[in-house]
């Protein structure tokens, strides 16, 4: 995959992002977004969005179609990748740590109408 940084000013990184092809190879999305972050006081600047689009390119770019990402049920996240256009196509549990994790996957099925 490919992994881009967020900068902002003097401040230094303030988000980064990497994606490339879909990992699980069961989701029926050949692109996938493995992780995005951004410094909480940036959120709602812009830099999540742009990020997000960047990686898009990206993945547009190499000649992927599609995109999904995975996020924990309980983040807030989730509320921002539907804003953005992501439908909730899947859901997961997976035992990490001794505990069960729950994701949901939110997808984009043609990247050609975003970023």
């Amino acid at each position: 995959g490919t992994v881009f940084v967020a900068e902002m000013g003097g401040l230094g990184v303030v988000g980064f992002g990497n994606c490339g092809r879909e990992q699980s190879g069961h989701t029926g999305f050949d692109g996938e977004i493995c992780t995005l972050y951004v410094e909480d006081e940036f959120h709602g600047q812009g830099v999540g969005r742009r990020l997000v689009d960047t990686m898009f390119r990206r993945l547009k770019r190499y000649g992927n179609q599609s995109a999904v990402i995975w996020v924990l049920k309980g983040n807030p996240a989730r509320f921002f990748y539907a804003a953005i256009g992501g439908a909730l196509v899947a859901e997961r549990q997976s035992q990490q740590w001794g505990e069960t994790i729950h994701e949901l996957a939110y997808g984009w099925r043609d990247l050609s109408g975003v970023a």
